[in-house]
């Protein structure tokens, strides 16, 4: 990247090629390119993507070196101590599962719920009346996303009171210039 482009490879760049790598089930690749990540750079996503694709891929030695790697950078994540706990129990290695979920206890970290509601009506998108399905609640960054009735997201933002929904980000645009 940096030869042909002249752009010097940044944290996300890492975490997405790890992301990918991931997916594809080159898990071990995806964890030599963690481990040769410049030492200024955050590590946490791509120890966070390495993390979700050893719980596809069920891999538990490179799961528990991911782990413990986002544990000392981000302790308080519930998601860093699901994601083990699901890899120990997806390789029936229950005991293991149930010392994370305890130690997730004793650190006070607390899982969030995906989705708090499915909402559907008529709402007020950037000044039309639509008629939507709003599904899910962000509670960290305190948003929703909206579905029209073919279940495609169409936007994404803060749900408000009469019904309105603020948009913030267009996901599908259903007509050219409207979002």
């Amino acid at each position: 990247m940096k030869s042909d482009h002249g752009v010097e490879p940044a944290t996300d760049h890492y975490a997405c090629v790890v992301d990918l790598l991931g997916r594809a089930g080159s898990v071990v690749e995806a964890y030599q390119l963690v481990n040769t990540m410049p030492s200024e750079l955050d590590k946490a996503g791509a120890w966070s993507s390495l993390l979700g694709a050893c719980r596809i891929h069920q891999n538990v030695e490179i799961g528990e070196i991911a782990a413990n790697q986002l544990l000392e950078l981000e302790p308080s994540v519930a998601s860093h101590y699901v994601l083990l706990s699901n890899i120990y129990s997806s390789s029936g290695l229950w005991d293991k599962a149930m010392d994370v979920r305890r130690r997730m206890k004793e650190m006070g970290v607390k899982k969030e719920p995906a989705v708090k509601y499915v909402v559907q009506g008529k709402f007020i998108l950037a000044g039309h009346t639509v008629e939507l399905l709003i599904v899910g609640w962000d509670t960290k960054r305190k948003t929703s996303t909206a579905h029209d009735f073919s279940t495609k997201p169409i936007a994404q933002g803060l749900l408000t009171n009469q019904n309105k929904l603020k948009s913030q980000t267009c996901l599908h645009q259903p007509k050219p210039g409207k979002c």
